[in-house]
This record gives structure tokens, C-alpha cells and sequence, in this order.
């Protein structure tokens, strides 16, 4: 008997220092991102420095093409995405992917600006309330999604390249610790700045809800046909643009 229960303890020993070992590679993984600058994205996201399209990471994987811009989702929790985040396998979100392929010549300046509505806010954000996704970093370029750190800006141009058009991905999810039921929309637009003034190029909606764990798209078709959805926050940031 005292063999069989120095057995157990043991391997109960064991699985806590694997557990506590795992929670340090997490926390490790994320303090390298926030010193190295890699904190280039939104409030919500996350980031791997490959020049990858992130909605290959998860699973049921859709796409959609509205006017000039191809946004593309897949379910997190599952597939590639379990290569590049250590605790991947206990996310519910989506991984999201969009290129903007038109002509931007005619602009001096593009970029992405994103407004969210969820219902389990995390990091300080608000709960059932919209608010600017933009980067909280030392380079923060607010309201815009990306900040401006010489790592994000050569690793923009490279991925843009790549893709042959204006590349925007966020990767929202919540941790199975905050429940695995609740919901997430999303205002994306690209703005162009031409002649002093900023203009919207282009504004997709999207998001999803998760229930018990299982995700469900928010319909595209409807939220995006001929912009029906105006929202007086997301567009108040744009004009804020051409008030400063």
C-alpha cells in the first residue's frame, strides 16, 4: 500500500510541475513578445512573427470577398495554431485573415482601423460596450489597429508584399477560464489619408459567438451588403482622424 501511494504522490507531484512548467513557458512566451516589441496588434490579439495567413491555423476555415477585400475565418482551439501557441488547445475564438487588393496609389497614407462589441471584455477592456481595438504599445497609434515599432512596420511590409494587397489579422479568443460562452463583433475599416483628409476605403463586419465552446460565424452576407450596419462609434473615430 505504501509503495502504491508513493506512487501516486508521485506522479501527482509530477503532472503539477508539467502544469506549473507549462504556465511558465506561457507567461515566458508572452513577457519575450511585450520586450521584443512584438505587441504590434490589436487589444485582442495576438502574434507570431511568420509571414503566414492565420486563418490556415485553425479549423473550418471560410472566405469571403466583398469588393476589394478577401477576409477569411477558421475556429481556434485546434489545427496549425497548436505549433505557434502553447496553450492553443484551450481557446475558444477565431483566427482572422482580410487583404485589401485595390488600388491604393491615390493615398498618401493607408492603414486598418477596428471597433469591437463583446460580451466577456478581458485586459481592462468593457464588457457589452464598443471600443477601439488598437495596440497598447510603447508605440501605440492610436486609433489605428497596428502601432508604428520598426519590428511591425518591416514585418507590414514584407506580409503585404506576400499577399499583394493591404494585410489586416486579429486572432480574438478567450481562455477556457472565462467561459466558453459569449460573443464577439467586430467594425474593420481601411482608411486612406489623401490630400490632408482622411476617408474610408473600405468597412467589412464581422464576428461570432461562442456557445459551450462551439463557434458560430456571424452572417456576412447580411452584415455587409451595401454597409447596412452603421455604427456612430466606429465612424466618430474616423472623423476624430480629421480633427487633429
Amino acid at each position: 500500500m505504501q509503495r502504491l501511494e508513493a506512487y501516486i504522490y508521485n506522479s501527482m507531484m509530477e503532472m503539477a510541475e508539467a502544469k506549473q512548467q507549462k504556465v511558465i513557458e506561457i507567461r515566458f512566451a508572452a513577457a519575450l513578445e511585450m520586450i521584443n516589441g512584438y505587441n504590434s496588434y490589436g487589444n485582442d490579439a495576438v502574434d507570431p512573427v511568420q509571414l503566414k495567413d492565420w486563418s490556415t491555423f485553425g479549423t473550418d476555415r471560410v472566405s469571403f470577398i466583398f469588393g476589394k477585400t478577401t477576409i477569411s475565418f477558421s475556429k481556434r482551439g485546434g489545427g496549425e495554431g497548436k505549433e505557434y501557441f502553447l496553450d492553443e488547445n484551450i481557446r475558444t475564438g477565431i483566427w482572422v485573415f482580410a487583404v485589401y487588393n485595390g488600388d491604393i496609389s491615390k493615398y498618401e497614407e493607408t492603414d486598418w482601423i477596428q471597433s469591437v462589441y463583446t460580451s466577456k471584455g478581458i485586459d481592462g477592456k468593457p464588457s457589452n460596450k464598443w471600443f477601439n481595438d488598437y495596440s497598447k504599445s510603447l508605440d501605440s497609434n492610436e486609433p489605428f489597429y497596428y502601432n508604428t515599432s520598426a519590428f511591425t512596420i518591416e514585418w507590414r511590409n514584407k506580409i503585404d508584399a506576400k499577399f499583394g494587397g493591404r494585410v489586416f489579422m486579429d486572432g480574438p479568443s478567450r481562455m477556457s477560464y472565462y467561459g466558453a460562452t459569449y460573443s464577439w463583433s467586430a467594425i474593420l475599416s481601411l482608411v486612406g489619408l489623401k490630400n490632408g483628409t482622411w476617408e474610408t476605403i473600405q468597412t467589412i463586419n464581422y464576428g461570432f459567438s461562442a456557445k459551450s465552446g462551439h463557434i458560430i460565424y456571424n452572417p456576412m452576407i447580411l452584415r455587409n451588403h451595401f454597409n447596412t450596419f452603421s455604427n456612430f462609434f466606429h465612424e466618430s473615430l474616423i472623423r476624430n482622424l480629421n480633427r487633429i
